[in-house]
């Protein structure tokens, strides 16, 4: 590590190569890129419907449509070819497969969708990393109460069962969910998500917590029934955020940035890779805030002894979603009774305004923030495989932009190596979100993609951007090699 260290030049890049065996790829989500809404038997979803209810919140556009990749996932997979992956991360419809979420309705035309998809993947030398819930269920089951009931873990564990059995023959990397937490708190705190329902967070808790739940039984049915045939591996994606202190000499402050710790990372990591239950000052603060707010009892559900022992060691990776980070300070004392995630946390948290902004004002550009998450992740859970699933940045069209974003993606991938070569972390696998521009928060405006999109053709044209050249130069060479000619 000594000699890998005299590599580092005096900008800070690291030269080195990955691990030979190492997952370069990119992603997308069934809503932002199918289409096909009602396509070929597909039933109405939370998306379709919360999108047509909603629609001033994405620019009165829809997905309808989006980058047409029901039709034309051929030329998604040309692009993954053009940048040399090895591997695609793409989420399941579950209402493409299952149109009412009931098990005994199923919809071919979904099943051979997907069957052709991984099948042609496998054939270009690309592995699959397919997400089984990403944001998106069968209408008629998010109307029985979604993530709130326990019917829904049930139908959640037996769509899951049925998708191994129908491609775990060929799928050998699944992520269960994809951001619960963003999941519960868009749904049921500021209701940026199906149902909409802006709350007092109660409702939040409840459903991460059925998701744990609904992961954990996943796991489980797949290590009793299909591993040892099959020989896949389960995880899930867990959004984190590296942060800072305001002030590190303020002791207000330092036990602000503790107490976010714990919230970012124990929240759902301690129950499924830690101790199989909540970390005990989330527990105690939720507790607290939720009797000075008048209720009885804590808004954040208990599990059952049996439920602890099925969250513990309930994955094979830890699949990290890093987009940004935060400057962390103690909250000022509030008046109000209000229970939000906020006040339970009591944390305030902003950014940096040397931080470099992009076309989405939530996501700034923090410079060697992707490291120390990486460490402080195996600080917390030991030395368990990790894959960074989700990481990336969004133009509004502009060149500069994109220059921006091939600094994001140099960034980034450099701090895992030196993640993996100076720090000893087993990070497995880099992800670009997204391989190709689709339909977002603001419609069409915010673009993530490594390829634009021309969503005003019919051919919905793909066109690979400098950053997608940039991107496959680094997975071509599998690291950073000092060439005379590279900038």
């Amino acid at each position: 590590m000594d000699k890998m260290a005299d590599n580092v030049t005096k900008d800070g890049l690291l030269y080195g190569r990955f691990p030979d065996k190492f997952l370069w790829g990119a992603a997308t989500e069934n809503y932002m890129v199918e289409g096909g809404s009602v396509a070929d038997g597909k039933g109405m979803s939370t998306w379709d419907t919360f999108v047509r209810s909603h629609g001033h919140l994405f620019d009165h556009c829809n997905g309808d449509v989006a980058s047409d990749s029901y039709h034309r996932y051929r030329g998604d997979i040309e692009a993954l070819k053009l940048i040399k992956a090895n591997h695609y991360k793409f989420s399941l419809s579950w209402s493409r497969i299952l149109p009412t979420g009931d098990i005994n309705d199923v919809n071919q035309h979904g099943v051979d969708y997907y069957n052709s998809v991984i099948d042609d993947l496998l054939q270009a030398d690309i592995q699959p990393m397919v997400t089984l819930f990403s944001w998106d269920m069968p209408i008629n089951l998010a109307k029985h109460g979604g993530w709130l009931v326990e019917s829904t873990i049930a139908a959640f564990v037996a769509y899951s069962k049925f998708c191994f059995r129908l491609f775990g023959n060929r799928v050998k990397l699944w992520l269960t969910i994809f951001e619960p937490f963003v999941v519960g708190l868009h749904c049921h705190e500021d209701g940026l998500l199906y149902p909409g329902e802006i709350s007092h967070s109660d409702n939040m808790y409840l459903s991460v917590h059925n998701m744990i739940k609904a992961h954990a039984q996943v796991y489980r049915m797949y290590q009793n029934d299909f591993f040892t045939q099959q020989q896949g591996q389960i995880g899930l994606s867990l959004e984190v955020k590296w942060s800072i202190m305001s002030d590190p000499s303020n002791i207000q402050d330092q036990e602000a940035y503790k107490i976010n710790d714990e919230f970012n990372f124990g929240w759902l990591g301690d129950p499924i890779f830690k101790t199989g239950d909540y970390p005990d000052v989330v527990k105690k603060r939720v507790e607290i805030k939720s009797r000075e707010s008048g209720l009885e009892s804590s808004r954040l559900p208990e599990f059952t002894e049996s439920e602890k022992q099925m969250n513990k060691g309930s994955a094979d990776f830890y699949g990290i979603t890093y987009w940004t980070g935060e400057i962390i300070s103690a909250l000022e004392q509030t008046h109000d009774n209000v229970t939000s995630l906020k006040n339970d946390k009591g944390v305030c948290s902003k950014f940096d305004p040397k931080w470099e902004s992009c076309a989405s004002d939530w996501l700034k550009i923090v410079p060697g923030g992707l490291r120390p998450t990486l460490n402080k992740i195996k600080d917390r859970f030991g030395d368990i495989p990790i894959y960074v699933t989700a990481n990336g940045i969004s133009d509004n069209g502009d060149v500069g932009d994109d220059q921006k974003r091939i600094k994001y993606i140099q960034d980034n991938t450099n701090d895992i190596l030196k993640a993996i070569c100076l720090d000893g972390i087993d990070v497995r696998g880099y992800t670009y979100w997204s391989l190709i521009d689709g339909f977002y928060w603001n419609g069409y405006q915010e673009k993530f993609g490594l390829f634009h999109v021309d969503f005003t053709s019919d051919e919905k044209t793909r066109t690979a951007k400098p950053s997608a050249l940039c991107f496959a130069k680094i997975v071509e060479n599998n690291g950073f090699v000092k060439d005379s000619d590279d900038k």
